[in-house]
């Protein structure tokens, strides 16, 4: 579902909520009253506080809008299973799970959100191996909440590689760091048993939204779990910080040039992941790769 034809700055905070619901498919209402401050400041940001991202393209190149430095996507996490699937020329299936931006709010449909661009991307990349990624995101779901659904939503995709996007949800509703990271543990151990290999996403960088949550202990505790549990990460955080601080995507436009902007930029998420997977699977001797 496309954003209507109008100024999200223009909305209340509820009008703004209920159509962030209708966008990620949600009939729940917004119980929780720290939603209630985070969509507030949504409203006056519209989604220019969302993804953190303003101010006009400039000089900067079509071409050159993913790009990012390469340390933001060097890593030291192994991906054997899926290196041994395809080493196995058995299919490479791909369960992504997280919070709204993973779902794809603002996209113009399932197909733009990041998970989906993923697949084009990695599919190209892993020419001769057939790649499927499935997307069971929710949005406002805790770490918690996330790993309680692996029993009905992940585990039964039988999936060799799962994306799990967390973080913001936690900080918003002031969840213990400690509690964080321990069910970030414990849902990697689950993972790893059941033969996945797992890939953290960091939460998304917006800074007209920081000032509602203290996001920096959970990126920190995605960090300290990713490096001790020897599992892949993606930096979304610092690159989309980068994209802001370069001015790569305008977010301050109308529809419908916002829904092609927010496309824009989940697929640039979408090729940035599949270039760490190609790269961690290159690392673990994985050749013949794009």
């Amino acid at each position: 579902m496309t954003l209507p034809e109008r100024d999200a700055t223009t909305l209340s905070a509820a009008a703004f909520a209920h159509m962030l619901d209708r966008m990620i498919g949600r009939d729940d209402t917004l119980a929780h009253p720290r939603w209630s401050r985070w969509l507030g400041a949504l409203a006056l940001g519209g989604l220019l506080g969302l993804f953190g991202l303003g101010g006009g393209l400039g000089t900067v190149r079509a071409e050159s809008r993913c790009a990012a430095p390469h340390e933001l996507l060097e890593d030291d996490g192994d991906l054997p299973l899926t290196a041994a699937a395809i080493g196995r020329k058995q299919p490479i299936r791909i369960v992504a799970i997280g919070g709204a931006s993973t779902a794809g709010m603002g996209a113009s449909g399932a197909g733009a959100a990041y998970p989906a661009r993923l697949q084009t991307h990695l599919a190209s990349r892993l020419a001769g191996h057939t790649v499927s990624v499935v997307n069971k995101s929710v949005a406002r779901q805790t770490a918690a909440e996330m790993a309680a659904r692996f029993a009905a939503d992940v585990l039964p995709e039988h999936p060799t590689l799962v994306l799990w996007e967390t973080g913001a949800a936690d900080a918003v509703r002031g969840i213990e760091v400690d509690d964080f990271s321990r069910t970030l543990n414990d849902g990697i151990a689950r993972l790893k048993a059941a033969g996945a290999d797992v890939i953290l996403v960091e939460p998304q960088y917006a800074p007209r939204t920081m000032a509602l949550m203290n996001l920096p202990p959970y990126l920190e505790g995605v960090h300290m779990v990713a490096d001790g549990a020897g599992v892949a990460m993606f930096r979304r955080f610092e690159i989309m910080r980068h994209w802001t601080e370069q001015a790569r995507f305008d977010m301050t436009v109308k529809p419908p040039a916002l829904t092609a902007e927010i496309d824009a930029l989940y697929d640039c998420l979408g090729q940035l992941i599949a270039q760490l997977i190609t790269e961690r699977l290159i690392a673990d001797g994985v050749t013949g790769l794009r």
